[in-house]
């Protein structure tokens, strides 16, 4: 009796033990690994020599091998839902990609022309497969650039800050808790919208009017080695500051950091480098270098 009231627990035990969460890195690993057996020449080869390319069927094995785990995982974490673009988590977007790219290869394998084509309707046919190949590569690009953004900064830096992107600004939280956002450091309209141009910094204010001054601009210390956590809310976004030659993208539920020296004092520009929706343009923001003693002055201005 005690052996059949043991039973369903000792079950339920063992599958969650044994229970496999969906892995993103690994994942994109097998899409990126299976998506060197995709024939994006196989067009061209079978045009020029008018036969099948070389080691066709083998790469096709090759490649539902190396596809097998993706696809699993991939299948196994969206089920038969019907899920909204906006509402997909980071993992149930790849786990999409992987779908869209295992289908657009097949179908450039599975068409497996033999003939040059030999009237318009033929040729358009290679043409949509060949498409097809290559919408794949793009995908799998695409999938293996995120997998070097999950890759972090790791040196040693003096400062950290948190940089979260949104639809559509930055807002940068510092190490004793103050926040400031992108659109502040910007002019503004008559109506009070801020503008792209520059809101120069105001040397002249004194007191409480330059705390206010110093807390519109994100800010680091000179010749200090800065740290910057990043990541986005909802949609990828991409932090840049073109003099300083600093890019990275920022994933959706993960950190990315990227780390600078700035050596020069003055105000750049840093804007959002990945499309992201209709406010896209709007996502710049200016950033000033101060001497470590004005830095002090700007952390005590943005102190909640």
């Amino acid at each position: 009796m005690i052996r059949f009231l043991i039973l369903p627990f000792l079950i339920l035990f063992l599958g969650a033990c044994t229970k496999e969460g969906f892995d993103s890195a690994k994942v994109i690993t097998s899409v990126v690994d299976a998506a060197k057996h995709v024939p994006d020449n196989a067009i061209e080869t079978i045009m020029m020599s008018n036969s099948p390319p070389k080691n066709y069927s083998h790469n096709k094995t090759r490649f539902k091998k190396e596809i097998e785990y993706a696809l699993e995982q991939s299948q196994k974490l969206l089920g038969n839902r019907k899920i909204k673009d906006e509402d997909l988590t980071e993992d149930e977007m790849v786990a999409t990609m992987v779908i869209e790219f295992h289908n657009l290869a097949i179908k450039a394998f599975d068409s497996d022309p033999l003939i040059a084509p030999t009237n318009f309707s033929t040729a358009r046919t290679y043409y949509q497969i060949f498409m097809a190949a290559v919408e794949a590569k793009d995908i799998a690009g695409f999938l293996g650039k995120r997998l070097k953004i999950m890759k972090d900064f790791t040196g040693d830096c003096e400062h950290e800050i948190s940089v979260l992107g949104r639809q559509w600004d930055w807002i940068f939280t510092y190490e004793n808790g103050g926040q400031v956002n992108c659109h502040d450091s910007k002019a503004k309209f008559e109506d009070g919208r801020p503008k792209w141009s520059m809101d120069e910094f105001d040397e002249t204010l004194k007191g409480e009017e330059r705390k206010k001054e110093l807390a519109r601009f994100a800010t680091v210390p000179i010749n200090k080695v800065v740290k910057l956590n990043l990541r986005s809310e909802k949609v990828l976004h991409s932090f840049a500051v073109p003099a300083f030659r600093v890019k990275k993208d920022c994933p959706i539920g993960r950190k990315a950091g990227i780390g600078f020296k700035a050596v020069k004092k003055g105000t750049y520009i840093y804007t959002c480098n990945e499309m992201c929706g209709e406010g896209h343009g709007s996502m710049i923001g200016y950033l000033r270098v101060v001497d470590e003693a004005e830095y002090k002055e700007f952390l005590e201005a943005i102190k909640p």
